[in-house]
């Protein structure tokens, strides 16, 4: 029995959410940002919902200042199994 393939996933750029905060001031639609950028509607989603503030905004800068901070906290930099071993 085959396993299935995993899909591969890439984080989203900088460029990307700037172009989400845009579309997102302009009311753009969730699928139409998705078409857009060629990116599933669940990533932009899921993206909006975690980075959007009280009052409503995407701020496309603090979203990649904190993705970029969860993502150094999330490896150890620079090291690599052989290395720790």
């Amino acid at each position: 029995m085959k396993t299935p393939k995993r899909k591969s996933f890439k984080h989203l750029t900088q460029y990307e959410r700037d172009r989400i905060e845009k579309l997102c001031f302009h009311c753009t639609s969730i699928v139409d940002i998705a078409k857009i950028l060629g990116r599933d509607k669940g990533t932009i989603s899921r993206e909006l919902n975690k980075h959007t503030n009280k009052h409503h905004r995407y701020k496309a800068t603090k979203a990649q200042q904190l993705a970029e901070e969860k993502r150094v906290g999330s490896k150890v930099v620079g090291m690599k199994i052989e290395d720790m071993l």
